[in-house]
This record gives C-alpha cells, structure tokens and sequence, in this order.
C-alpha cells in the first residue's frame, strides 16, 4: 500500500513509499527504516497519501508527531484508516481505499494563498520561523539516512580473508605468492565492484554507510588499481625461489654434492643469476632462464677437503644450512669359525659383529668370499653407530687350506680329510747313511707319530714315522748324533694339517738319544813250519760297533718324558 509520495522539495520527485507486510519500501532503493520515513516528513518532503498516516508513522517510530499540517494527497473527509502500533487496517470504505492513489505535489503558487481573516487576527498571515538548522535534503541518489548500514564493510573484510586464506593454499603456504594471488583476487573483486558502482549503485551505498555513487566507484577503481600493482610486484613478475632437499646432509664420499631445485615462482619468465659460495668462498655462478612457473635443479659440489660438520650453502640470496656427514662405512669384528679346523662333510658356522661407524644408515653387503670368491651373500641394513651380529652356515667339502673374508676382516680356514696311514709310514725324512736302528713300540692306545729332532734346532722335524695303535716299526739308516725325541697320539690324520685332526697329547723325552759307530781292531801273527822252513803270518780284524734304540711310546707322562703345548711341538 502507497503511503506517501515525495513532493517537489527532494530530487526524488514522484518517488513512493511503501508499506507491505511490515515493511517501509522506499521506490528503487528497497526497504527502509520506519525513522527514515519520519526523518523525510520532518524535513517536509512527503505527501501522504491519507489523513491520519503520519500520525499513525511517527507513533510507529515511537517520536511525537510534529504540530502542523501534513500535506495530503487526498480530501480530508476520506477514510481515515485505523492505525495500531503493530500494523494498519484498510479504510472503512472500499471505494476511498481504492481511489486512494498518491498525487503528484502541485507546483508552488507564486501568488500567496489569501485566508479569510478570523476575528481579531490580521489578513496578513504570520510567516513562520525559520527553524534553527535547514533540514538537510537528500542528495540525488543517496540512500535515506537511516538505511545506511555498514554491511558492505563487514563483507568487505570477509572477502579479504577468504581471498588471504585461498591465495595461501594455492600458493603453498608460501606469504609472498600468497599475497599476490590474494591481491590478484581482490583486484578482480574490486573490478567488479566498480561494475556495480556505475551500474547498480543503490545495494552498494546501503551496505557502505550511504556512500555516494561516485565516490564508490573511485575507491573501487582505485582499490583495483592498487591490487593489480601488488599482485603484479609479489607474484606475476619473474622472482625466484631456492628448494633445499628435505635430507640436507651431504656425503663425504668420493663426490660430495647436493641437489637444489630453482623455481620461478612468477607468472612471466626471467633470467635467474647467483653465485654459489660455501662457508663464504665462492665456487661457482650461475646464470639461466626460466619461464613462468619452471623450475631447474642444479648439482652443487663440495670442495674436497670439506671436514665433517655443518656448512652453510649460499645460492643467489638463498642460504642453505647443510651438514658434511661420513658415508657408512662398516668395521667387522674378528671371524669366529666353528669347527676350524673342519673335516670333510662338517657344517660350518662363522659368526661375527658388523658396526656401522659412519654417520648415515646403510646397507652392509654381508658378502662372504673364500680365497676371492664369492661364497655367500647376506646383506644387512645397519643404522650409524649401532652393531649387528652376523652368522653363515656352509659346507665343508673339499679339504684345504682358505682364507675367508667377510668386508674387512679375514681368516684363516682348513677342511682336511683324515686318512690312517699304514703302520711305520714314514711322513718325513731328511737323514740318512747310518748304521743305527731304532724300534718304536706303541702301547698309547691310540695312532702315534714318533718325531725326531736334532738337539741343535728343536723346532725342525728330521724324522716322522706314523706307528699304529698296538704296533710297532723299525726305521734303519739313523746316522750317528744326538736327537731329541717327540711324539704325539690322537686320531684322524691328515695331510693338510700333517698331523692329528683330534690330538690326544704332545708330549717331548727328556733324554736326548744318541747314536754312535766305532770300529775297534785286533792284530795277531800265527806261525808254522815245515821240514824245510818256518812260516808265520800276521792278522787284523776290524769290528763296528753302533747303538740301536727301542722306544716305547705310552698315554701319559712319565719320568722319561714330559707334556708340551700344540705350538711347542716340532712341525711336520
């Protein structure tokens, strides 16, 4: 329903205001405050469309209705609608509500109005006093008063952190691309703010406290402006960022280097210029292209006699804190091998300790080589500093003397294949021309090896023979001198080890023996004759006298003999 139309005084000519569903409705603008009605009819530009409304108005609005006549539209005997505080009830009469159109204010007359004088007044009427302060009009296309919100601020300030929050997260997290793809977005809103300031100014000057078209669309423009100078300055032109691995140690191996990824971060191509420096001193410079959003990775070495600990690589303006580490590099314990020595067809178990020295985790290739080659392979992840203990289980099968070796550690390792040699075998022999004999007897229990030395080099064997267990042998030939006898007893005799696999004693005479040959001569003369002569004849006989021994080999010590350590004994 029309309540009143705006009269000639406001650049709003002919404008009406509404009243539907509890609502004032200011033509073209939209819904106004019921104070802002009131606030026109103070400043006397509303004609109202009945008698009675703009008591009914102020009431609403809750101010005292102001004296004086209200300019109305209609004829005073019209219906005067019935108006509560909550709302308003139709005209009585059908036929006045529905005649009851606003009209258009009639044009000031410039011949006054003549009023009959009542008595004792003058024909002349009185002007009325100016007020204190003119009622303020209205600026043409300026919202009423009270609807000048500050909802458009509040929007403003929402976009401003959705456009922060938006260019962060497609910038990664990184402040200066978000900036500018914040910018960017701000200076589009901008541009379509000042769209709508040139097309539909009225929403946006409710929302910015009745902000006046013009001066909306300025700071709009100039907002844009702004923004697409930001956006340009922090992201669209060529600016570039230096990428640190996330691991940035660097190992000390044969070729120390790091790899750093160059991005251009800008939306135009640029030419990328530094110099790269480590601890300050200079090593390299470069200088490529890159276009918009490209990125290059560059290899940058160490010096080498780069020490380990931390280092500060520079690149361009980029600083990159790195720390020179060693490389893993493993130590092996000393092998342990069970049985060693092994007899043919043995399972064999080495086991040992693997450390980690270096500063960086690694893999221990665990490969096990025999004489060079490779025989088994167990790799084994070892972190820096921390040990591991390491096993291999093999087969011995084919007798002989090895060396095996597992990284930096070797040892020995011999697979022998007993064998029981025939009784008086001789194993060695290195003397000859005697005339002596000697008779091993062997009550022991077990094979034995009867060893004889010279008593001038006890180490050196010039005589082994192999006598079995319950037997005993006779070797001639020995050549005079004093010999140091030895023997040993135990079982599975072996040529790789020339001797005793299992080795019962070791054990030394303690008198030496000593062969000797002498000769002695007898001289006598015989005689006879016959009847013609006497006849005698002289003799000499020569005897060789030489010394045999019999030794009798038994388990245990005696007062003839005593025990000695496998490393005392002579060698075969």
């Amino acid at each position: 329903m029309v309540i009143a139309t705006f009269g000639s005084s406001t650049g709003w000519v002919g404008k009406t205001v509404r009243y539907d569903d509890g609502r004032f409705i200011l033509e073209g603008f939209g819904e106004i405050d019921v104070s802002a009605v009131a606030d026109y009819d103070r400043q006397g530009h509303l004609i109202w469309a009945y008698a009675g409304l703009r008591e009914w108005v102020y009431e609403t609005a809750g101010l005292p209705a102001p004296a004086g006549p209200a300019a109305v539209a209609a004829a005073t005997e019209q219906a005067t609608p019935t108006v509560a505080q909550t709302g308003v009830t139709e005209p009585s009469d059908p036929q006045a509500a529905s005649e009851a159109v606003p009209a258009a204010p009639q044009a000031p007359s410039t011949t006054p109005e003549v009023v009959p004088e009542a008595a004792g007044q003058s024909a002349t009427p009185e002007e009325p006093s100016p007020p204190t302060t003119a009622p303020a009009e209205p600026p043409l296309g300026a919202p009423p008063p009270a609807a000048r919100g500050r909802g458009g601020w509040f929007v403003l300030g929402g976009v401003v952190a959705l456009a922060a929050i938006v260019g962060l997260v497609v910038a990664g997290g990184r402040i200066r691309d978000g900036l500018g793809v914040a910018f960017t977005l701000l200076a589009v809103a901008a541009l379509v703010t000042v769209v709508l300031a040139a097309t539909r100014w009225a929403p946006l000057s409710c929302g910015f406290s009745g902000a006046a078209p013009r001066t909306l669309l300025v700071a709009s423009g100039v907002a844009a402006a702004v923004c697409f100078a930001l956006a340009a300055a922090l992201w669209w032109m060529p600016h570039f960022q230096v990428v640190a691995p996330s691991d940035t140690r660097i190992t000390l191996d044969g070729q120390p280097e790091i790899k750093l990824l160059v991005v251009n971060r800008g939306l135009f191509g640029g030419t990328f210029t530094g110099a790269y420096a480590v601890d300050g001193l200079e090593q390299d410079a470069f200088a490529f292209p890159l276009g918009g959003g490209d990125a290059r990775e560059l290899t940058l070495s160490l010096p080498a006699d780069t020490e380990r600990g931390p280092v500060t690589l520079t690149l361009g303006g980029a600083s990159v804190e790195a720390r020179a580490v060693l490389p893993p590099t493993f130590a092996v314990a000393p092998l342990e091998i069970d049985p060693s020595p092994a007899k043919v067809g043995d399972d064999v178990v080495l086991t040992t300790t693997v450390e980690n020295t270096g500063d960086l985790a690694g893999t221990f290739d665990g490969v096990l080589r025999v004489g060079g080659e490779e025989l088994l392979t167990q790799p084994v992840d070892i972190r820096a500093g921390s040990s591991v203990d390491v096993s291999y289980e093999f087969a011995a099968d084919a007798a002989g003397k090895y060396r095996l070796a597992l990284g930096d550690a070797t040892a020995p390792f011999v697979i022998v294949q007993p064998v029981r040699l025939k009784n008086g075998y001789v194993i060695k022999r290195s003397l000859k021309g005697g005339r002596a004999a000697v008779t091993l007897v062997n009550k022991a229990g077990a094979d034995a090896v009867a060893v004889f030395t010279r008593s001038g080099d006890k180490r050196k064997a010039v005589l082994a023979v192999y006598v079995r267990a319950g037997k005993k042998a006779r070797i001639t030939g020995i050549p005079d001198g004093t010999y140091v006898f030895w023997n040993c007893i135990g079982s599975g005799f072996n040529w790789t080890m020339r001797g005793f696999y299992d080795t019962l004693e070791f054990k030394r005479w303690v008198d030496p023996l000593k062969f000797k040959t002498t000769q002695t001569t007898k001289r006598w003369t015989t005689y006879w004759s016959d009847a013609r002569y006497n006849y005698s004849q002289g003799h000499r006989q020569t005897t060789t006298h030489w010394t045999n021994w019999t030794i009798t080999m038994a388990a245990g010590e005696s007062k003839y003999t005593k025990a000695v350590e496998a490393g005392g004994f002579p060698g075969l």
